[in-house]
């Protein structure tokens, strides 16, 4: 699981390699299953099941290039998690906020390493609707990522309005913002975190026999 930033970093690294020619649809696909969040359509819709899961499958569209690195990077930094993040154990009621505020730590790094790429975001548009989505709800969903995006998000505090606008209550928002202040202050949970990109990076390219 990761945030629209680590998302769309995750595209752009695989972009040249797949072959991608339309990449404004690339990266709509690139974010569009988080926007079940607005939708309220379940995850399994998005995620799962049919959804494509693999970027290097033949036949793929390029949105469906980018609707797959997103679901290979949540299933591949999911699992890797697991086993990174020793501290956070599936007994603590606080699990959620915890994973949660590492995505948010691992966003902020993203959108640094995006450098001027971060205009991806800036400009990421509504392309497609593939579960039949209201287009109305399809298109704040993108203008609230391109509002989200505008500042370079080098602090928790960037994301609390975007947070919020996808469901998350306040009490939940304001956990995540201090445990994510709290994770920076630890050079050691940093690393770990960062690491969780790298790995994901090595694993779609080992996939790929690459």
């Amino acid at each position: 699981m990761a945030m629209e930033g680590t998302h769309v970093r995750f595209a752009r690294d695989l972009a040249e390699t797949l072959g991608v020619v339309d990449r404004r649809a690339y990266y709509s696909g690139a974010v569009y299953p988080d926007s079940r969040y607005l939708t309220g359509i379940p995850r399994t819709a998005t995620h799962n099941g049919d959804s494509p899961d693999d970027p290097f499958a033949p036949g793929l569209t390029d949105f469906e290039k980018g609707w797959a690195t997103h679901v290979q990077y949540d299933r591949e930094s999911v699992i890797f998690k697991r086993t990174a993040f020793t501290w956070v154990t599936k007994e603590d009621p606080d699990q959620w906020v915890h994973y949660t505020s590492m995505k948010l730590v691992e966003d902020m790094r993203s959108v640094r390493e995006l450098g001027e790429d971060v205009t991806i975001l800036r400009e990421i548009a509504f392309v497609e609707r593939p579960r039949g989505e209201d287009p109305t709800i399809m298109e704040t969903y993108y203008a609230d990522l391109r509002e989200a995006y505008q500042t370079q998000c080098g602090d928790p505090n960037d994301y609390r309005a975007f947070s919020l606008k996808n469901g998350i209550d306040e009490p939940r928002v304001n956990r995540m913002i201090l445990l994510a202040e709290s994770y920076l202050n630890s050079d050691a949970i940093v690393a770990s975190i960062h690491s969780v990109y790298d790995h994901v990076l090595r694993a779609a390219y080992d996939r790929d026999g690459r």
